[in-house]
């Protein structure tokens, strides 16, 4: 009789124990899930790729690792170098991301199918219900003309910029009180960087965002209504994100996926344990929530111009220049969103979710009386957490 060795599959679950030297792709088969391929496994439409997970996982009794597989063949070698932007992008390491067609077990493994490669793929629907809202955006926007700098009056950009935004504050919101000066307004270090530029640019004529009537998070040339934002919802199973205009609450886009840190868990405490024990346990589970919001934004973008292209009166042109390099399109054109046009990004979840997304250790959370770092909601940049909207969004 062979020897056999345990292969747990995420995020269906199936596992069991199949024969030593069987690929995973057939092993996967044998416990009820199917993967991609169309090349008769000889390892040329990489539809089969998984994800080897390294580590001991009490919950599973299973100590998983990539040397647990036969080494990868020249094949697969050769597949994976000539796709470093693929690896890089979702951070893979040569090794650690296999074609299951090649890859033949040696041991215990426990493997991640993404989504692309299942065959039978798990759907997920998470539409948004209408309601009626106010709409209180915490994002504005403000048409501001200045006059360039002269030898007379060579006041610095960010002055003339400031002095210039109060004047328009005044004009768009009059009546209203306790309006924000130029005293009271901050500009965002990564949006400052470019501000002398796009000044120039514009002619000295450009549009202003500004954030909770604090600080400026974006400035670009000429006339610019438009404003997006994110709506999250981080559930321990799926992860639901819509893409909304900010101006009017409309969803223009709905995009959801099974939550990637099932592979470490089934469920928030094992989730915690997982960040408690295993070495950078927790910046596996941050990294892995991190990189699915950003292929989900990019996904709920893509469908929203895609929409927008469709309609008989829009220059499809614009959509692959503006994806390329992201300029305002001419006026007379429908807006075309690049996910830097993103400015805000919410997020709800649970406690343990809330904290492994901002990547705080979970460690009391598990452990009576059961206290969080935080209660309350709290802004962050999202460069600091690695969220490919605007930089200077929050």
């Amino acid at each position: 009789m062979s020897k056999q060795h345990l292969v747990i599959l995420q995020p269906s679950g199936r596992r069991g124990h199949v024969d030593e030297g069987m690929s995973l792709r057939e092993a996967a088969r044998q416990l009820g899930v199917e993967i991609e391929s169309i090349c008769a496994e000889n390892a040329t439409c990489g539809k089969c790729k998984i994800v080897i997970e390294d580590g001991t996982f009490e919950r599973y009794n299973i100590t998983s690792g990539r040397e647990n597989l036969s080494s990868p063949s020249a094949e697969e070698v050769d597949y994976f170098q000539r796709r470093q932007k693929m690896m890089k992008a979702n951070n893979w390491e040569m090794g650690q991301v296999r074609l299951s067609c090649q890859a033949k077990v040696l041991g215990d493994v426990l493997v991640h199918v993404p989504e692309e490669s299942r065959d039978n793929k798990q759907i997920v629907r998470k539409s948004a219900t209408e309601r009626e809202i106010e709409i209180k955006s915490s994002i504005r926007k403000y048409f501001v003309e200045m006059a360039p700098p002269t030898l007379e009056e060579p006041f610095a950009d960010w002055d003339r910029l400031s002095q210039g935004l109060e004047r328009s504050i005044a004009l768009v919101r009059r009546g209203e009180e306790n309006l924000p000066t130029a005293g009271d307004l901050s500009i965002d270090y990564h949006c400052l960087r470019g501000l002398g530029d796009t000044l120039r640019e514009g002619g000295w004529k450009v549009t202003v965002t500004v954030w909770q009537d604090q600080e400026i998070i974006r400035v670009q040339p000429g006339y610019v209504d438009k404003n997006y934002g994110v709506a999250v919802d981080i559930g321990t199973t799926t992860i639901a994100l819509y893409l909304c205009d900010l101006a009017t609450g409309e969803v223009l886009a709905t995009e959801s996926e099974m939550n990637p840190q099932i592979v470490y868990g089934e469920d928030v405490m094992s989730r915690i344990q997982y960040a408690i024990s295993e070495p950078d346990g927790l910046g596996k589970l941050h990294k892995a929530v991190i990189g699915t919001l950003n292929k989900l934004l990019k996904q709920a973008v893509k469908i929203t111009n895609n929409a927008r292209k469709d309609n008989a009166s829009f220059d499809t042109t614009a959509v692959e220049s503006r994806e390329a390099e992201y300029r305002d399109p001419p006026p007379t054109q429908p807006a075309v969103i690049n996910p830097k046009d993103v400015l805000e990004i919410v997020f709800v979840g649970n406690t343990t979710m809330h904290h492994l997304l901002l990547n705080l250790p979970p460690n009391h959370l598990g452990r009576a009386p059961y206290v969080p770092t935080i209660h309350k909601a709290i802004d962050v940049k999202a460069r600091e957490l690695g969220l490919q909207i605007n930089p200077s969004g929050n």
